[in-house]
C-alpha cells in the first residue's frame, strides 16, 4: 500500500494520460455522440499518448446517470444530459480510476445542486487524508445507505468509496462505511488511493473521483481535470 517515488511518478504519469482523455472527452460531449463514441475518443487519445492497455472507458448519459448502471451503450446524447465518465487505463503496469461529470449543453438549478452536492461529498472526503488519520475517518463523513435509498450498506456499496491504486486497480485500503467503520485503517505518508462519490435524483446522476497521494502532512490530488463545477459541453449557442 506504501509507493515508492518511482511507483508514484507512474501513477502522476497515468493520470496526466487520464486528464487529456476526459479533456477529448469534453470535446466530443453533443447532441448525437453516442456513448461508445465517447468511449472511441477517449480510448484513442490514451493509446497515442503511451497507455498500455485501456481496460474500461466507462460512459453513462441522461436517463442513465440515475440508478448508477456500470457498462456503456450505444445511446445517443441529448441536448440537457448530464454525462459521467469513469477511466481505467494502464501506463507501465500502473492503473487509473478517475471520474468526471459533463452536461451536453447548459445544465439546470436541479442539475447543478446534484453536481454541487456530489462535490461536497467527494471534497468532505478528501479533506480527512492526512497522514495519523484513519479510513474510518474518511468513511464517517459520507453519507449512510439511507441516504441513496437503500436499507443497507451492502446495496450502496461503491456508491461513496475509496480504494488504494497501482499494479492493482482495487488495492489495500479499501475505504467504505460497509467495512472501515468497524476496521480502521491508518493513512501513511506513501498510500495511493482513489476516492469517488455519488449523488442522483429522478433521472439525473453526478459521479465525480479522485486519485490522491499521502504526503507529509496531508494530500496532494493527482487528478487535474477540473472537479470544482458541471461543465456544459457540445453547445455553445
Amino acid at each position: 500500500s506504501i509507493k515508492n517515488q518511482d511507483e508514484v511518478m507512474c501513477l502522476k504519469h497515468a493520470a496526466a494520460i487520464a486528464d487529456a482523455a476526459h479533456h477529448r472527452i469534453a470535446q466530443t460531449v453533443e447532441p448525437g455522440a453516442k456513448e461508445t463514441d465517447i468511449q472511441a475518443a477517449a480510448s484513442e487519445i490514451m493509446h497515442r499518448l503511451g497507455a498500455q492497455w485501456v481496460p474500461n472507458v466507462q460512459v453513462t448519459s441522461g436517463n442513465r446517470t440515475h440508478p448508477h448502471p456500470h457498462l456503456s451503450s450505444d445511446r445517443l446524447i441529448q441536448p440537457g444530459d448530464l454525462v459521467f465518465v469513469d477511466i481505467v487505463l494502464l501506463f507501465n503496469g500502473y492503473h487509473t480510476c478517475y471520474y468526471r461529470c459533463f452536461c451536453c449543453g447548459k445544465p439546470t438549478a436541479k442539475q447543478k445542486d446534484i453536481y454541487k452536492r456530489c462535490y461536497e461529498m467527494q471534497v468532505a472526503g478528501l479533506e480527512q487524508v492526512r497522514p495519523g488519520a484513519t479510513t474510518k475517518d474518511i468513511a464517517s463523513v459520507w453519507p449512510e445507505a439511507n441516504h441513496w435509498g437503500f436499507d443497507k450498506e451492502e446495496e450502496a456499496f461503491g456508491l461513496a468509496f475509496g480504494h488504494g491504486i497501482g499494479v492493482g486497480l482495487w488495492e489495500f485500503p479499501i475505504i467504505s462505511r460497509l467495512y472501515s467503520m468497524d476496521h480502521p485503517v491508518e493513512i501513511e505518508p506513501g498510500m495511493v488511493f482513489a476516492l469517488e462519490t455519488y449523488e442522483g435524483e429522478g433521472y439525473d446522476g453526478a459521479r465525480i473521483e479522485d486519485e490522491v497521494v499521502v504526503t507529509e502532512d496531508g494530500c496532494e490530488i493527482i487528478t487535474k481535470f477540473p472537479a470544482d463545477e458541471l461543465l456544459a459541453c457540445g453547445m455553445t449557442y
